[in-house]
């Protein structure tokens, strides 16, 4: 169906057969004459206004619609996830196998002379001895842990002679460097001067060192108290001062006779 034609004189809506358009025909109102505009294309009633020779849009909910996608990723976070929750669970099962395993009993022990006290780790209570030196008297304490074949020992000794002139630190730094040898170390990887007790000491340890296994390791602690010296000695495979039997067994170490002014009583 075609649009009605206006006659420009009497604005009368006229409906002119699409083969009078474009010609002058006579206005049935006014009897006025005008030219009429040329037929127009019918539009197809299924095209856009915007263009009629264009196919229909899709829409964004239509199932034929392409949508850009993202890659899955889903499966790499689910990897990652087990892999962290079984490193998680062989951590925990090696350090609570560890734990069951190398958690040895403390046997608390005082010498009979009374010079010192410590705790000594191991499944059999530390024995003491005492015998008779040349610079003095000795009184030593040794525990074993026998699950680790560790050995936890503690000296006490007279000061020799050959270091009474010499510095506290000085001395008590070859004192210690003296024990590591006796009691296997083979060299010094790491010393240190620290106090104990009041007291001047040495730390001396041979553990860091090229990874080997079941290495003996050793460490000691050298204590100067007035002209009296007391080493303290850890000795095992793979020794390590951060295992908790061996902290409690330096840290509980405690000098029960302390020398007056320097001197021994």
């Amino acid at each position: 169906m075609t649009d009605p034609v206006v006659c420009p004189h009497c604005r009368e809506h006229l409906d002119i057969p699409a083969e009078y358009r474009g010609r002058a025909v006579r206005c049935a109102s006014c009897q006025n004459v005008f030219a009429t505009p040329p037929p127009q294309p019918e539009r197809r009633s299924d095209a856009p206004p915007w263009r009629s020779d264009s196919p229909p849009r899709p829409r964004l909910d239509d199932d034929g619609y392409d949508r850009p996608r993202r890659k899955p990723n889903g499966g790499v976070w689910v990897l990652l996830l087990m892999t962290t929750l079984v490193l998680s669970g062989c951590i925990g099962l090696v350090t609570g196998f560890t734990y069951i395993v190398h958690n040895p009993d403390m046997h608390p022990y005082t010498s009979k002379e009374g010079k010192f006290r410590a705790d000594f780790p191991g499944d059999i209570p530390p024995s003491a001895d005492a015998n008779g030196e040349k610079d003095g008297e000795l009184v030593s304490a040794t525990g074993h842990n026998t699950q680790r074949q560790e050995r936890f020992t503690v000296k006490c000794f007279d000061l020799p002679a050959k270091y009474r002139g010499l510095p506290p630190e000085e001395a008590v730094e070859q004192l210690a460097l003296e024990e590591l040898k006796a009691a296997g170390g083979r060299e010094k990887s790491r010393l240190e001067l620290t106090m104990h007790d009041g007291f001047p000491a040495c730390d001396v340890t041979d553990f860091e060192q090229k990874f080997a296994v079941n290495r003996q390791n050793t460490i000691v602690r050298c204590v100067l108290a007035g002209k009296r010296v007391y080493a303290v000695v850890a000795h095992g495979p793979n020794m390590q001062p951060q295992m908790w039997w061996v902290r409690k067994f330096f840290v509980s170490f405690e000098i029960t006779d302390k020398p007056a002014d320097g001197k021994n009583k």
